[in-house]
């Protein structure tokens, strides 16, 4: 799998296009991930690739095309690295030990 896509329906989707287990599951292979915005991840496009546009999706496909076209840049060694890096240090048990 080179890309990981997360295309919720935000005005129909319960949880409002997040789904955090989904993105951290992504995030540990190092891949990209092409999103819906997910304001969680708005200041890192290091982590997740995402449209601006909280209230629509149309935007995707064109931002799916671009990191498609682009794979190598999307998929750098240090991109992937810091995508892993960040999953490590937010597993279950460190935030435990946060919460501790």
């Amino acid at each position: 799998m080179d890309v990981f896509l997360i295309c919720y329906d935000i005005i129909k989707d319960q949880c409002k296009g997040t789904n955090y287990h989904k993105v951290m599951e992504y995030l540990s292979t190092g891949k990209v991930i092409v999103s819906n915005n997910i304001t969680t991840y708005h200041e890192r496009p290091d982590l997740v690739t995402m449209i601006s546009d909280r209230s629509s999706n149309r935007d995707l496909p064109t931002l799916f095309k671009k990191v498609i076209e682009n794979l190598e840049e999307y998929n750098s060694s240090a991109l992937q690295k810091s995508r892993r890096e960040f999953a490590a240090e937010n597993t279950y048990q460190k935030q435990i030990e946060r919460i501790e």
